[in-house]
Order: C-alpha cells, then sequence, then structure tokens
C-alpha cells in the first residue's frame, strides 16, 4: 500500500506521462473499515488526497465495479466516468472450468481465501448452521494461516486446510457453493470491490453467497439466478432455503458458468486491457 502511494505520487508529478490509474480498491475506506487507521488519521488524509488527485489527473481508469466509477466520479467530478472502464477480477477459465456438481448426499460448502475483518464470518458462520438445521452440512474453510475464528470453525465442526493455488480448481469442484459475505457495515469501500474467489466459484459452475454490499456482484449474482445474496438484517431461515434451492437446481451451473464467461473471463479481460493502453499510447 505505501509502494502504490509513493508510485501515484510520482505519476501525479509528471505532467509528460499519460497513464492508467488501475483502481484496485477505495484505499483510505478500505483501510479505515478494516482497523488499519482512523477516519481522521493523517495515513487516511493522505490517501484520499492521492484518489482526489489520480481521479483528475489519470488519462484512462479502470476499476473493478461500475459502482466504484459512480461512488469516484461523485466524489471528484472533473469527468472521471468519462474516462473510467470496468474490467473486474479475472477467472482463468482454462483452470476453473465447468464440473459437474458432487454427488448432493450432503451440502459441501467452501469458504476460501485469506480471511480477514472485511468479512462477515460470523454472518457466514451462522447461516452455515442454519443450513445444517435442514441438511448434512460439509463446511470447508480453505484459508491460509491461523485465523481469529479458528475456534469457532472447530465448534461447528468445519474442515481446515490449507490449498495451493495449484489445488484451489479442484477444490471449488468438490463443493455445492461457495461464500464470500463481506461486512455489509465497511462502507463505501465496498463499492468498488469484487473478491477474485466470486469469478473462481462460478466459472466452476458453482453459485456463490454474496451481501448486498457488494453491489455489483450482488446484482449480477441475482440478476443471473447465479447464487443468493444475504445481509445480516435478512432472515437466515429464508437464505437458508434459498441456498437449498439453488443447489438442488440443475441450470443453475449452467447460469453460474455462463456469468463467468460474460463478466470474469480472464482472456476477455485481457483483451480490453490492451486496447486501453494502446489508446493511451496513441493520446502520446
Amino acid at each position: 500500500m505505501a509502494a502504490a502511494a509513493v508510485m501515484s505520487s510520482i505519476a501525479l508529478s509528471r505532467s509528460d506521462l499519460r497513464w492508467l490509474w488501475d483502481v484496485r480498491s477505495l484505499w483510505a475506506d478500505q483501510k479505515v473499515a478494516t482497523g488499519v487507521f482512523g477516519e481522521r488519521s493523517p495515513q487516511a488524509r493522505a490517501f484520499r488526497q492521492i484518489e482526489r488527485a489520480a481521479a483528475r489527473r489519470c488519462h484512462r481508469s479502470v476499476t473493478l465495479t461500475t459502482s466504484a466509477i459512480d461512488e469516484l466520479d461523485r466524489r471528484h467530478g472533473s469527468g472521471f466516468g468519462t474516462k473510467a472502464t470496468v474490467i473486474t477480477t479475472c477467472v482463468d477459465r482454462r483452470r476453473f472450468a465447468p464440473e459437474p456438481p458432487p454427488p448432493r448426499d450432503r451440502v459441501r460448502i467452501l469458504l476460501a481465501g485469506t480471511l480477514n475483518r472485511y468479512y462477515d464470518v460470523d454472518l457466514m458462520l451462522r447461516l452455515v448452521e442454519e443450513l445444517g438445521r435442514r441438511d448434512e452440512v460439509d463446511f470447508v474453510v480453505a484459508a491460509p494461516g491461523e485465523t481469529e475464528w479458528d475456534g469457532a470453525f472447530r465448534r461447528i465442526g468445519a474442515t481446515r486446510l490449507a490449498a495451493s493455488a495449484e489445488e484451489m480448481p479442484d477444490l471449488v469442484a468438490s463443493c455445492h457453493v461457495g461464500l464470500s459475505v463481506c461486512r455489509d457495515d465497511a462502507g463505501p469501500s465496498l463499492l468498488a470491490a469484487m473478491p477474485t474467489k466470486i469469478g473462481e466459484f462460478l466459472a466452476t459452475g458453482r453459485p456463490v453467497v454474496v451481501n448486498p454490499g457488494l453491489v455489483d456482484a450482488a446484482r449480477l449474482v441475482s440478476d443471473a439466478g447465479a447464487g443468493v445474496v444475504v445481509g445480516p438484517s435478512d432472515d437466515l431461515s429464508v437464505a437458508a432455503d434459498q441456498v437449498l434451492e439453488v443447489v438442488d437446481d440443475p441450470r443453475a451451473a449452467k447460469r453460474a458458468a455462463k456469468l463467468a464467461y460474460e463478466h470474469f473471463d480472464l482472456d476477455r479481460g485481457v483483451d480490453h486491457l490492451v486496447r486501453i493502453y494502446r489508446e493511451l499510447a496513441d493520446l502520446g
């Protein structure tokens, strides 16, 4: 993060450069939401100043979500929306290819990736417990290293493991549904977020559970019928029924894979990014 800030400052100080701002997150908002620094801290002020200057001076920008473009345009104006393009977190569909679901003798649920306070782990645990009241559940948690929720994972009977990048496609394919529920109180930082695991679940043909605050992900998943949207104020008994319904829908896998092809495909994303850089080069 510090290195990114330094590089951004260098770029912003050069008037002879034509450059692209790659918005992977709303820096200050995400760090405030996860407790790295405070809302009124010097770090937050510095990152907001860099964000403002980048939004106004970049020649092109790439964001992960449409919501990020809308938010940055609202904050900074200066025609930011006209020079911004969405290229979301992409998935290599040769590695994460559609696979038939595993046998339906139970519901195998996957929570994968690095876990931090940006995720609503408590809500996901309560949803798993609700599912366990309806069906046999195998809850798999694949996260590197220890987490502050390991005790809760043990109490709920989760299978705790670590998986390499090479092992992840097979692990995803071995499950029925994936979880990617962030904290809905994480504020505007959610507008720019699109966890990589969402595209990986979908590309494998697995529905995914997301939260409403992930505005773009929630809209895509809901519109495609490729998962469930659940927030902290929702009735988890209803959400659990919805999860089982999509897991048992024989058409859900195809809908998920189609959504991954249309919105998360790596080859399409690379082609789009190359076109943007060529446009920048032509401006020079």
